[in-house]
């Protein structure tokens, strides 16, 4: 049997073992509607999303589809989808859209939608329903959990000899949004209770929410309860089949109040609350549509857990954070969102991109551009998975540089090794060309693999030696199948002025004289 997916944590970081090897998720999420339809797929995404090297499209799987009526399941759309995805050659990461999906619970069926009494609302401060089940119903949490079940099960059956299907996230960006926390009945009774002994002691207060998180209370009483909820619901799929579960985090953009983001949601300071509280969740992934990529990436990378990027920005300025994702945070996944509309007329879509849905959901509309974008992300794919087992060795040697310009001001970086300083000239960033962005890989005293975009560079002497750096030989290249192959030997005027504009690899080897 094919060994399962599964993250592990070594001396040099977190790896991602897919077929029993590591593996790195260069790929893709859909918009949501586009799966819900198997010849839409295979019309309007296939075709657009094959050639851009993509290892793995992030796939919506919807609960008002796989049970449209209670007890009665209906396959079809997720077995089509798997094996739409093996005629393709491309691993599936599953995304649950089920009792909630950016804060609301649009994908629940029509017999959980209209049993309010069941299923009931959350109640905003002015006692108002809210079109959101609350995360305290335990009715709609036992109801999502068995159809969860059902389709885990049916994964596990279907493919576990393929491994196609290789992580599941469970819901979508969750959070109370349009109010700091549930006020219904149930909530307001909980609530003013002692809060729960495993959450007193992980931040070591205690008394009711109000009493041990003061004016923040509202945010930490919702964090643990959703983060419980999902917490039963992964843990009912991992007993059937233990593959990694993920959550996804609707980030905070600026500094909101609870409510205007989702409350409760699974944000960078609540991820030692879904370590302690949902232990069934593997990792806990940011959606990246800001600018400051550094930022948000190293809070994420933070208190052990694992960094993927589900959902990423898709303007060619900021698709080189690919680089710096992998080099410098280890990332195991990398994708933007909407990718099958890389390879689109733009004039032909509508809907999503649209300044007020933009403007909903605090997206800057350059976010949202995809124009040359594919070609960049075509590139840059191509390259890390070629370079991928050079990049672990480098990386269990500690011998993996990365930089990126993190904003127009800068300039250029200068990288230390032992031997040699690196100098780092980026580019100046244009409307239809990335930002500096790259990973230097040393492989030997006087070797060294220069990847990335958009940058000039030369090697120096260290400071306060006498010898000179002088190149024995520069040359463009690819690995294919692990191995090195060169291809333009670069001299003369190339030599004199080192740089990669387009994504590529160029090896330089050196010496000393003088």
């Amino acid at each position: 049997m094919t060994e399962l997916s599964k993250l592990v944590r070594t001396s040099t970081g977190w790896k991602w073992l897919v077929d029993g090897k590591p593996f790195i998720a260069y790929g893709g999420e859909l918009h949501n509607s586009s799966a819900s339809n198997l010849n839409y797929m295979e019309e309007k995404v296939w075709p657009y999303v094959k050639d851009l090297n993509l290892n793995t499209l992030l796939v919506p799987i919807y609960w008002e589809k796989l049970e449209p009526d209670e007890g009665n399941f209906d396959f079809s759309l997720l077995e089509g989808i798997i094996s739409q995805a093996r005629d393709n050659n491309m691993k599936l990461i599953l995304l649950w859209f089920g009792l909630w999906k950016n804060g609301i619970s649009s994908y629940t069926p029509k017999w959980v939608k209209t049993d309010t009494t069941r299923f009931w609302r959350a109640k905003d401060m002015y006692g108002k329903s809210m079109d959101v089940i609350s995360p305290l119903c335990e009715e709609a949490i036992n109801a999502d959990k068995k159809t969860f079940e059902k389709f885990v099960t049916k994964v596990k059956e279907i493919d576990e000899n393929n491994q196609t299907v290789i992580g599941i996230q469970v819901q979508n960006e969750i959070g109370l949004l349009g109010s700091d926390r549930d006020y219904s009945e149930t909530a307001e009774s909980i609530y003013q209770k002692e809060i729960p002994d495993d959450l007193a002691k992980l931040y070591n207060v205690s008394g009711n929410y109000d009493e041990a998180f003061g004016s923040n209370a509202p945010e930490y009483f919702m964090a643990y309860a959703y983060a419980q909820a999902v917490n039963q619901i992964a843990e009912a799929g991992k007993k059937i089949y233990k593959i990694p579960y993920f959550v996804n985090s609707w980030i905070e953009k600026y500094p909101w109040r609870p409510g205007v983001h989702p409350s409760g949601g699974p944000v960078a300071k609540f991820i030692p609350l879904w370590q302690k509280i949902a232990p069934e969740i593997d990792a806990v992934l940011p959606d990246i549509y800001v600018s400051d990529f550094n930022g948000v990436a190293n809070e994420f990378a933070m208190y052990n857990n694992p960094l993927l990027i589900p959902e990423h920005r898709r303007d060619v300025q900021n698709i080189s954070n690919v680089f710096y994702a992998i080099g410098k945070y280890q990332a195991l996944c990398f994708a933007p969102f909407g990718i099958e509309d890389f390879l689109k007329d733009p004039e032909s879509l509508t809907g999503i991109a649209s300044p007020a849905v933009m403007k909903t959901l605090a997206i800057d509309t350059s976010a949202w551009e995809f124009t040359n974008t594919s070609e960049y992300l075509k590139k840059s794919y191509e390259i890390l998975q070629g370079a991928q087992t050079l990049i672990e060795k480098c990386r269990e040697e500690n011998k993996v540089y990365s930089f990126m310009r993190m904003n127009e001001h800068e300039r250029g970086s200068i990288i230390e090794t032992e031997e040699y300083d690196i100098k780092i000239a980026y580019h100046p960033t244009t409307k239809t060309a990335p930002k500096s962005s790259g990973i230097i890989l040393q492989t030997a005293k006087n070797e060294f693999y220069i990847i990335g975009t958009s940058f000039s560079y030369s090697f120096l002497s260290k400071k306060n030696r006498s010898y000179q750096v002088g190149i024995l030989d520069y040359e463009e290249g690819n690995f294919i199948d692990g191995k090195w192959v060169g291809e333009r030997t670069l001299n003369g005027d190339e030599r004199y002025f080192m740089r990669i504009d387009m994504p590529q690899i160029q090896r330089v080897e050196l010496y000393q004289y003088g």
